[in-house]
């Protein structure tokens, strides 16, 4: 991949920047199309249209778009057959989310190759910026009649899995962010979490920052130690603070008492058992069907979660499409995360995702596929640089 790009007229990475700062925009109904969609629609038909409907992807993205195109093939070809067994159409139209993904994610990728990584990481960070301010916005001034906030989302969850992407990016875009930018996001995102009150989403952000703290990629020096030890050491009395002082600080905000209450009280709560409030028992009324799923849709067919999906990213993807949609996907994420320090830093980012994903589905969500395609492009980056290197050594070594 060229790492460098000239610039020529308008950067294409100007979708992603707008995509970004647009998505907490709902306009219409959860699983329309939003105007983010919109506008990242009419920049695929722009660039498929300006290439004559031939894309350049990075290297190594040509095996990727195989297996997500079979990966997409299986998933119209289960739910199709569902939709027919049983009679409703409804099953086959959540093949469309996916569709919809599927170029999202290799739009990114095509303008990851197009404009360089450092550009397109820019593009992130911006768009990032923009769309948390757009979301204070919201908070500030579009309360709904619950106590739990929305912004300009429909629900509290899709607010709450959002400003755990936006920490995600954060991180993974950290060269490409001034401190003033990264202070910014992580404070709006975090303010959006507690304000959402989504337990999933405030067990994440704990759980995020606690394994950036102990596992993220310096070095292991005694400073480094010290510094950990500081920083548990706040998270801690932080923790304290906000779930067992009898602070007046915490007590006289109402959000941060419910964020409380809602923590504390969970296992009195019916959503938090897995497996009926949360529908990890739907595994065991598919049994029949474990190596290619029940397809995603007719839900009144189970007791678990009945009319409802499984509140679950693993789960969902195993009960819908199997052990060969879920293996396939897994596989996939894994393609995108890299191998060695690149796969392992990579998951320690993607830790609070990984957390929201074991009680909520979020793998319908476009930004998602959009951090998986630039960790994609920026691992093989890194590797093309690695691999450049060694080749010059070699030859260096065979000139002497």
């Amino acid at each position: 991949m060229r790492l460098q790009k000239e610039k020529t007229g308008l950067d294409e990475g100007i979708v992603i920047l707008v995509y970004f700062a647009l998505k907490p925009l709902y306009l219409s109904a959860s699983g329309t199309l939003q105007i983010s969609d919109i506008i990242l629609l009419l920049g695929m038909g722009v660039f498929l249209y300006c290439n004559k409907g031939r894309l350049r992807f990075p290297p190594q993205g040509f095996q990727l778009f195989s297996l997500f195109a079979v990966l997409l093939s299986y998933q119209f070809i289960i739910n199709l057959v569902w939709s027919a067994f049983l009679n409703d159409i409804s099953i086959s139209k959540h093949s469309l989310y996916y569709l919809f993904n599927f170029f999202a994610f290799f739009t990114c990728l095509y303008i990851g190759e197009k404009i360089g990584i450092d550009r397109l990481k820019k593009a992130v960070a911006a768009g990032a910026f923009y769309s948390v301010i757009i979301t204070a916005v919201g908070l500030l001034f579009f309360q709904n009649n619950s106590s739990r906030s929305t912004g300009f989302f429909e629900n509290p969850n899709q607010l709450g899995y959002y400003a755990i992407i936006m920490i995600t990016v954060t991180i993974l875009c950290r060269d490409q962010m001034s401190k003033f930018k990264m202070i910014t996001v992580v404070t709006i995102s975090i303010w959006s979490i507690i304000a959402s009150l989504s337990k999933a989403a405030i067990i994440a952000v704990f759980g995020e920052i606690l394994v950036l703290i102990l596992f993220f990629q310096k070095k292991k020096t005694a400073r480094r130690l010290a510094i950990q030890l500081i920083l548990l050491g706040v998270v801690g009395l932080g923790v304290y603070m906000l779930f067992f002082s009898e602070s007046d600080l915490i007590l006289r905000y109402p959000t941060l008492a419910a964020m409380r209450h809602r923590i504390l009280n969970m296992s009195k709560e019916g959503d938090t058992n897995l497996a009926y409030g949360r529908g990890y028992a739907r595994v065991f009324e598919m049994l029949p069907h474990i190596l290619w799923g029940t397809g995603e849709g007719g839900y009144d067919r189970f007791i678990a979660r009945h009319g409802t999906e499984v509140h679950s990213t693993f789960i969902s993807l195993l009960t819908c499409y199997g052990l060969i949609g879920l293996t396939g996907y897994v596989y996939l994420f894994y393609k995108c995360m890299g191998k060695g320090k690149q796969l392992i830093n990579n998951a320690i980012m993607m830790t609070g995702l990984f957390l929201y994903a074991i009680t909520h589905n979020g793998i319908r969500n476009t930004l998602l596929w959009m951090v998986l395609a630039v960790m994609f492009i920026e691992n093989h980056s890194y590797q093309e640089q690695i691999d450049n290197t060694m080749t010059n050594q070699q030859e260096t070594e065979a000139f002497l």
